[in-house]
């Protein structure tokens, strides 16, 4: 490592200099920067001497009568030493230990903080030791399941490609702000298995939602940093992903429902498929949901299914709809079938292109179609909330805004017809617009001005 002081020359005559120090660790310099100690330019032959100069060779330092030239030389010691044991205790401490990290542990807190990525990894380590065993009751809901470390190191993945493509692995914490977080997600937009699936309208809708999901992700390690005095505040607490990034709401219409239960599939797998689906079509399970579904537990004497949403934890009850009765019905006593959450994604595409379907359906569906065969018929909002398991409404109505929205548009423009036919019949729509014949024009009558005083102008 080698740590060197210079004086950088004031632009404007007569006034001093500052003194300036540079870092360089295996051949990376650091961005040079002040040590707020001013000084004057090394006096030449022949010139009057300064109270405190810079001499450059060989020793670094200033020098003069001046009363804190010693105090000032001591200050660039120190600092010079301060420079050393940083350096040590990153490399102790298996840390990035270049000139630029070295520099940024010496501005910004006085001590070794972790770069981005390792606050992210241990910010994954601490979410394993949370992990729920196999062994766990199904009431138990408490930690984190597999599924979401999964889902962890999968973003943990994406945000190092993105910092190695920034060229910038060694990023601090601080460091990480808005514009890097729009730039994380037009990264995983335009990655070839994504740019492959999305073009033109198609960008802005799953995989962008994605994309914002990843930068809260990162969000969450920053307050991970916060707690752990790593960080002061959170960069990315003002951030918040653009409208285009809304992921879209895709269900099924209750014609389509009848058309899947009503089709032959010769497959008997994709039949089993096609069922597990419907299921959480009439009941609005998740897949979590439907993979821990026990008849003979979750449904009761009175035909309600009753259990607690695996996502939050949060219980519900409702009596099953008879769509639903008829699949238990036939499965009977084996239970209905269970598979996987990735292999069911992929049949249940197999079977929308079999159906001629030209949305993305994923089993997620289902539980937006059975969400919005309620609101379709006028159940209230807060039962729709209670069923699907959600904490409070302000969840369900963020999820069904757009719907909600446009059922009162219609219930609001269809009283007004009513009250437009009550008056007076209405043209079709298509029919010429009668237009009223315009007035015939009446002068005015003369009346004379009256000005002040009575008088008659």
């Amino acid at each position: 490592m080698s740590i060197r002081f210079w004086l950088r020359h004031s632009k404007k005559e007569g006034q001093p200099g500052v003194v300036y120090c540079t870092l360089t660790c295996g051949g990376q310099e650091a961005t040079p920067f002040s040590t707020g100690i001013q000084a004057w330019p090394p006096v030449k032959k022949g010139q009057t001497p300064t109270p405190r100069s810079w001499q450059n060779a060989p020793t670094s330092c200033l020098y003069g009568d001046a009363p804190d030239v010693e105090a000032d030389n001591a200050t660039l010691g120190a600092l010079y030493n301060r420079l050393r044991s940083i350096k040590i205790d990153l490399e102790r401490q298996g840390l990035p230990s270049d000139a630029a990290a070295v520099v940024e542990v010496l501005r910004g807190f006085g001590k070794a903080v972790p770069t981005l990525l390792q606050a992210a990894e241990q910010f994954i380590t601490a979410r394993e030791k949370q992990v729920r065993p196999a062994t766990a009751p199904a009431w138990d809901k408490s930690g984190f399941s597999p599924a979401t470390i999964k889902k962890y190191k999968c973003r943990f993945g994406l945000l190092r490609e993105y910092l190695k493509k920034q060229q910038h692995v060694h990023m601090p914490l601080h460091k990480f702000t808005a514009k890097h977080a729009d730039a994380l997600c037009e990264l995983i937009l335009t990655r070839p298995a994504v740019a492959g699936k999305l073009s033109g309208a198609a960008r802005g809708k799953g995989e962008a939602h994605y994309a914002g999901k990843v930068v809260g992700w990162v969000s969450q390690v920053l307050d991970f940093a916060i707690n752990q005095e790593w960080l002061a505040v959170n960069p990315l607490s003002a951030w918040s992903a653009p409208h285009s990034f809304e992921k879209p709401l895709v269900y099924l219409l209750p014609e389509q429902v009848a058309k899947l239960e009503a089709y032959p599939f010769a497959n008997a797998y994709l039949q089993r498929c096609a069922d597990s689906f419907l299921f959480s079509c009439w009941t609005g399970l998740a897949w979590a949901d439907l993979d821990s579904f026990d008849t003979a537990t979750h449904i009761d004497a009175a035909g309600w299914l009753e259990m607690q949403r695996t996502k939050t934890g949060a219980g519900f009850a409702m009596p099953l709809l008879p769509g639903a009765v008829r699949l238990l019905n036939k499965y009977g006593a084996a239970g209905l079938p269970r598979y996987e959450n990735a292999p069911l994604n992929r049949s249940l595409k197999e079977i929308g292109s079999l159906l001629g379907w030209e949305m993305d359906i994923t089993h997620h569906a289902a539980r937006r179609t059975f969400g919005m065969f309620l609101l379709n018929e006028d159940v209230p909002l807060a039962t729709v909330s209670a069923v699907l398991g959600h904490r409070n409404e302000r969840t369900t109505s963020r999820y069904y805004a757009r719907f909600i929205e446009r059922r009162k548009v219609a219930r609001d423009f269809t009283a007004l017809q009513v009250r437009l036919a009550a008056g007076q019949p209405q043209p079709a729509v298509g029919a010429p617009v009668p237009v009223a014949a315009p007035a015939k024009f009446a002068p005015r009558p003369f009346r004379p001005a009256v000005q002040k005083g009575g008088q008659v102008a």
